[in-house]
């Protein structure tokens, strides 16, 4: 597997880590993410102060609350080095934006998204 290092600066290859540049970036916490292609993103100027490695795709897509995190690590399809209080700071730096994207998604559904499509009854 090829490892591709994204910087600050540079575009990354691949939806996956869009989506994760676009989290983590304001967040302004050092830090690297190794996706389960081998790709490996990092954020900040500083040296990464923890790095987190997805091992399994579906690790990486379920990790969306503390409990999915923590499966995950002990079944040992995410492995964490590093700094646990800066992740867990990271952590607290990211607790609005889930927040916003169910407003979105609930937005979308009520006025853009056929009725079909949200209720499969209908």
């Amino acid at each position: 597997m090829a490892t591709t290092v994204t910087a600050n600066h540079a575009a990354p290859a691949s939806a996956s880590a869009a989506l994760l540049h676009r989290l983590l970036e304001p967040a302004g916490i050092p830090c690297e993410i190794v996706l389960p292609t081998g790709e490996t993103l990092r954020f900040g100027s500083a040296p990464p102060g923890f790095r987190v490695t997805f091992h399994a795709d579906r690790a990486f897509r379920a990790v969306l609350d503390e409990f999915a995190l923590a499966q995950a690590y002990v079944e040992g399809e995410i492995d964490i080095d590093g700094d646990m209080l800066s992740l867990l700071d990271l952590r607290g730096r990211l607790t609005d934006r889930p927040k916003l994207l169910q407003i979105a998604r609930f937005l979308y559904q009520l006025f853009l998204a056929p009725t079909t499509r949200v209720n499969r009854s209908a």
